[in-house]
Order: structure tokens, then sequence, then C-alpha cells
């Protein structure tokens, strides 16, 4: 299921990118930033995570542009209270809308956009269900730098913050639904090209 979704939105976010070079000024980059979530049993439960994407700016009108992106978050830990093994896997989509103010050699932006997201997690434990699966829609606020070092070439430094909370259903008996608060704060930078 995973790869299926990962080929599919591969193969999305190719097909705008070919169109989008064709028509307007675009940027694509390739992101990397640490998620510092904002639940507190999140952080108990999955200490590190680290979110990648790759992302397709296009401008639209002037200095507004649309984006797309999608990536992986993948966070392992140890469940509470009984210290089992767990992976938490989401393969967020993201589009929305951002602002550029830019410069010669500096840009800022902020922008806004919804998320779906795919969540799985997968539990080593007699106790819980061992995988749960969700998909889910949430919302993300970014702000960020885009520095041009080189013709074509932008580095970005970004801020990115993420609502979304997991719906997980159950057909045991006896286990309880769970809806768990994903919601948190990437930081990071990203590589990548403007034509």
């Amino acid at each position: 299921m995973r790869l299926s979704f990962f080929i599919k939105n591969t193969c999305f976010f190719f097909f705008c990118a070919f169109f989008s070079i064709l028509y307007a000024d675009t940027y694509t980059t390739v992101r990397g930033a640490y998620y510092y979530p904002t639940s507190s049993r999140f952080r108990e439960i999955y200490s590190d995570a680290s979110i990648y994407e790759l992302e397709l700016d296009t401008s639209v009108y002037d200095d507004l542009y649309a984006w797309i992106s999608y990536g992986t978050l993948i966070a392992s830990g140890n469940s509470t209270p009984f210290g089992c093994e767990t992976e938490l896997f989401i393969l967020p989509l993201k589009l929305g809308l951002k602002y550029y103010l830019k410069g010669e050699y500096l840009g800022v932006y902020s922008g806004l956009g919804a998320v779906g997201a795919y969540t799985k997690i997968q539990n080593n434990s007699s106790f819980a269900n061992q995988r749960r699966t969700s998909w889910d829609l949430g919302g993300v606020a970014k702000l960020g730098a885009v520095l041009y070092p080189a013709h074509g070439m932008v580095a970005d430094l970004f801020l990115d913050y993420t609502y979304l909370r997991a719906h997980f259903s159950n057909s045991r008996p006896n286990v309880v639904n769970l809806e768990a608060e994903l919601d948190g704060l990437a930081a990071g930078g990203a590589l990548g090209w403007n034509y």
C-alpha cells in the first residue's frame, strides 16, 4: 500500500513538474527537516523524527505560487506503559499557495495549504493492534527564506507547522479506538532548481 501510494504520487509530481516548467517560473526542491511534535505523548513514544519531501512551486500570478509536495516521515520508539517497539509511518501529500518577496540573492515566503496523509502505526505487542492505518486531512502553514547562490540553483531554509489528527478505528473486541495528535513543527533546509 505504501509503495503504491509513493509511486502514484511520484508520477503525479513529475507530471505537474513537466507542465509547470513549460509555462511558468518554477522551483523544484528536495527538502529535509527535523520534526518536533507538539504532543508530549508523541515525543514520549517517538523521541526523534525527520521528514523528507519533494516540493514543486510554480508561479500562478506575479509573486503568488501554487505548490505541491509529498514525502515521508518515519519514526520508531517504545510504546507506553509496556515499552514495546512501535514504528510510525506518515506519507503526507500537501498543496497550497505561497507568496514570495524576492530580492536579487535572497527571497522570503509564507504560505498556507492542505494536507492529506496516510498514517500507519506498526506495533510489536500482544496488547495492541499489530498494525493500524488511517487516511486523514489537516493543514500546513509555511515560512521560509530562499537563497539564490548560483544561476538556477536555490537553497531554502524553512519552518512548516502541520496540523494533523489521525483517527484509527478498530474491529477487535476490547481494544480502544485511537486518535493520535500528529501536529508538529518541521525546521529544515532544501536544495533545488529554479527554471
